[in-house]
């Protein structure tokens, strides 16, 4: 038995037995089948199965058995097998395990890179080989696979794109598969780029200071500012634009990045400034304004960064990021859009981050998003910074002028590789796919796919595990079969930590109760009452709050009788300024729906309890329990909540004592008040 370890995702070709001075092919058969044949021909040869436990690194099991005719000769077992290369900072790649055996004897290693020409070197487990411009490069060393070990090479060049260096080198080989099918394998790597200009040495902080950002992370938006501008030359010049729902500029006229410009930006990135509301499609705008306004100060380069905690929503309309912005003439942008979160935090949502991404990947100059927690800031900020000074990260990348897009995002020294298949016969040489696409190249780059044997990406395109191979000859025997080990029991991805938090439905409603319930009352207490329509205005409101991550994000009308417009809009103003409860480790959005009932105090109340002020107290008291009560039906509430305390003002203003009734109802994102009326 010889136990087999293959490189990750790699896929057996061939294996062969040496007989004598020939190899005997195997042939694949189904798992269970080749079992059989296998054990039946032990029994032919009267041998019994043995069993022995797998060696850790083992992908491949290879038995074989023989009868007495070969008895002090040298089996040998030859086998091949497919798989993608790596991209890694512009090098080829091909990772090894370390050998399936104990104690494996130190191996000769031969690499053939045909056809050569563009990588100058060669790697094999760390030792480099320079190599010529030859048709075939060659290099050979002898390693121990003890460990795992690389074989690379490299570095590979972008082709030049309008006289200036691209972006991504490729590698490609393609094959045609019987059905006259098509198959392209692809490695795509990200290089730097020698950047012609100096760094932006204007910068435009674009800072969330919504609720959902939490005291942890305005801490690590604080943190992160600082080290950005710290990074920077000392001549660099910056302002601040603050955002919720609305945007407050930190200064008059953009500063130099002194001690005191910088403490004076932290003073402003306290828990005590947050706000409901993460308005970044108004920031965008805002921040827009404010560099085409003020144009002489940012150009002819600026660094706009975005500091939120990711919780940003969709553009509205459908509207993208960039176009937001808006057309910056003499300015050239750089952008770096940073999700900052407590270590603690669930992680950002993939729309939000696409979101975010857009705005990063229209950048003239470059841009980079990132999700940061607390405890990655130190590393992360000049992380990210570098790869800005490099040109930015690579977005929608695509082969084929019109293809899919084989990945969203790569990183300066990332790679990506895959398999793509096409219906009909395609050409190395001819469309599709041709070009490479990224970005927002309006030219893309050549590509030079390579012929290959159909049989290497074959086994490539199929999903489906690999099949057993037997080989049954007199007197000689093998069977290759894939290891298959139990599965791991699925480990909770909450052991150890606290449970995604769930909002309790009384938690809600005793706080909009306590927090919102005065202030809607206030909303129709002020009122006009100049007519008598206006005294005795009545009506019901159904008002919907979004809540996300313990703020509230949206404030809607979703049905009023009242048909008073300057209440519904104060309504919507006073939700907008209390505080709600955060759930711990949840960022599910959570519709609260409040159903208010407004009317005047009856006359009959205004007759029993205008002049007795302990009959008024009472009256708060059975008030407040209503306004509690969240299953309460609106007749019921009447009864309940008859009216607050009278409060002197002018005959012919208000009226004295009115009546407010809500309903709380919850809903995960429904939008609705789960069935209360």
């Amino acid at each position: 038995m010889v136990d087999v370890a293959l490189p990750a995702h790699a896929r057996l070709l061939d294996v062969a037995i040496g007989d004598g001075p020939r190899f005997v092919p195997t042939r694949p058969l189904d798992l269970a089948k080749a079992r059989d044949a296998y054990v039946e021909s032990l029994g032919a040869m009267s041998i019994a199965a043995a069993e022995a436990p797998f060696e850790d690194e083992a992908t491949l099991r290879i038995r074989t058995a023989f009868s007495s005719k070969y008895t002090n000769k040298i089996i040998y077992i030859e086998y091949s097998f497919t798989v993608l290369l790596d991209m890694h900072d512009s090098r080829g790649r091909l990772t090894f395990p370390a050998a399936a055996e104990l104690s494996p004897p130190a191996t000769r290693v031969e690499v053939h890179i045909v056809p050569g020409g563009g990588p100058s070197e060669i790697s094999i487990a760390g030792a480099s080989h320079p190599v010529g411009n030859a048709a075939s490069l060659v290099a050979v060393d002898t390693v121990s696979t003890r460990n795992p070990w690389v074989v690379s090479f490299g570095p590979l060049r972008a082709p030049a794109e309008r006289g200036v260096q691209g972006r991504l080198a490729a590698m490609t080989s393609m094959a045609v598969l019987p059905g006259r099918r098509s198959v392209l394998a692809y490695a795509i790597g990200a290089s730097d780029v020698p950047r012609p200009t100096a760094a932006p040495e204007r910068v435009l902080l674009l800072v969330d200071r919504s609720r959902s950002v939490g005291p942890g992370g305005m801490e690590g938006e604080r943190d992160v500012a600082r080290r950005i501008l710290e990074a920077m030359p000392p001549s660099t010049r910056f302002d601040a634009l603050f955002f919720d729902r609305a945007q407050k500029r930190l200064f008059p006229l953009a500063r130099a990045a002194t001690r005191e410009a910088i403490t004076a930006m932290e003073d402003e990135m306290v828990p005590a400034r947050m706000a409901n509301g993460t308005d970044l499609a108004g920031a965008l705008r805002a921040a827009g304004d404010l560099l085409r306004r003020e144009a002489g100060d940012f150009s002819p380069r600026c660094l706009l960064v975005l500091l939120t905690d990711g919780a940003v929503g969709a553009p509205p309309s459908g509207d993208t990021l960039p176009k937001l912005l808006g057309p910056l003439p003499g300015i050239e942008l750089m952008v770096a859009a940073v999700s900052v979160r407590p270590n603690d935090d669930p992680p950002v949502s993939g729309p939000e981050r696409s979101v975010l991404r857009a705005l990063a990947s229209a950048a003239p100059l470059g841009g980079v998003e990132r999700v940061l927690r607390v405890a990655e800031i130190a590393d992360g900020v000049p992380a990210f910074m570098e790869a800005l000074r490099g040109g930015g990260d690579v977005y929608n990348i695509s082969l084929g002028q019109g293809g899919d897009v084989v990945s969203e995002v790569l990183a300066s020294g990332g790679g990506v590789s895959g398999i793509l298949t096409f219906p009909t016969v395609v050409s190395s040489r001819g469309p599709p796919p041709q070009s490479l696409t990224y970005g927002g190249l309006q030219r893309p780059q050549p590509l030079r796919a390579i012929s290959v044997d159909a049989r290497w990406l074959a086994p490539l395109v199929t999903t489906s595990s690999p099949d057993a191979r037997v080989l049954v000859s007199p007197g000689l025997s093998a069977l290759v079969e894939p290891v298959v080990r139990p599965a791991a029991p699925a480990r909770d991805a909450n052991a150890g930590a606290n449970p995604p938090g769930i909002m309790e439905r009384s938690v809600v409603r005793d706080a909009l109760s306590l927090a919102f319930t005065p202030r809607a009352r206030a909303c129709y207490l002020n009122r006009s009452a100049k007519t008598a329509a206006e005294r005795d205005l009545t009506g019901r409101v159904r008002l919907a709050l979004d809540l996300v991550r313990g703020e509230v994000a949206d404030v809607r009308v979703e049905g009023s009788t009242l048909a008073h417009a300057a209440i519904e809009t104060c309504l919507r103003e006073a939700a907008f300024a209390i505080e709600v409860p955060r759930a711990y480790r949840n960022d599910d959005a959570i519709t609260a729906v409040l159903n208010l009932v407004f009317r005047p105090r009856t006359p009959e109340r205004r007759a029993t309890g205008s002049d007795n002020p302990a009959l008024n107290r009472e009256i708060d008291l059975l008030v407040d329990a209503a306004l509690k009560d969240s299953i309460a039906t609106p007749d019921r509430a009447a009864t309940q909540s008859p009216g607050s305390a009278p409060t002197p003002e002018p005959e012919h203003t208000t009226p004295s004592t009115d009546a407010l009734h809500s309903d709380t109802g919850m809903g995960r994102g429904t939008g609705t008040d789960a069935g209360v009326p």
